[in-house]
């Protein structure tokens, strides 16, 4: 609550609109965000969605990784 971060686990995003900033659930209701972190565990893992290869998308591996993702 503090950072305003909305933390769901067990949960499965179904489409991701990158444009209206939404993500629509397995269950069928929609989430709006403003910045969305995919955490796909230990290993950095770009999945195969449209759009991953825009500005403003970032895998994080290293410190500096974690660096260019402050400041961007």
């Amino acid at each position: 609550e503090e950072n305003q971060v909305d933390l769901r686990t067990d949960s499965r995003v179904v489409k991701i609109d990158t444009v209206g900033k939404k993500l629509e659930m397995e269950l069928g209701d929609s989430i709006e965000y403003d910045k969305l972190i995919i955490a796909t565990g230990a290993r950095s893992n770009i999945p195969p969605f449209k759009g991953t290869d825009n500005q403003g998308v970032y895998s994080m591996r290293s410190l500096d990784d974690a660096l260019k993702l402050k400041a961007a």
